[in-house]
């Protein structure tokens, strides 16, 4: 149908910009759901630091904060810490409830 309304070269180089695009966003899916697996799997508690500074490069890579609300949320109440923005990874401040906060948080981020 494209094909007749367009051409057959418009209708190639509009399909191709779409399969692009949704190839893209298809790769920024996996990569944050790679950083939700290795952060919700972690079972040293200073890792996770190292995890979030990951998470917090792919956010600002393709601007993920702005796109949902819970994605603003979880980026400022968990990657805008200065720790995690300076890549440390101090040993202490994580409590099992802390962690079961950001994993509960973890949870609503999309890509």
């Amino acid at each position: 149908m494209l094909e007749t309304l367009l051409g057959s070269q418009a209708a190639k180089v509009l399909t191709d910009a779409v399969a692009g695009k949704w190839k893209k966003r298809r790769e920024v899916h996996n990569k944050v759901e790679l950083h939700k697996r290795r952060i919700l799997s972690s079972r040293i508690a200073n890792n996770i630091y190292r995890e979030l500074y990951g998470l917090r490069e792919t956010f600002l890579e393709h601007n993920l904060a702005d796109r949902h609300d819970a994605n603003r949320k979880f980026f400022d109440n968990w990657l805008a810490d200065p720790v995690v923005e300076m890549g440390l990874s101090p040993a202490g401040g994580w409590t099992a409830k802390r962690i079961a906060s950001l994993h509960a948080d973890l949870e609503g981020v999309r890509a």
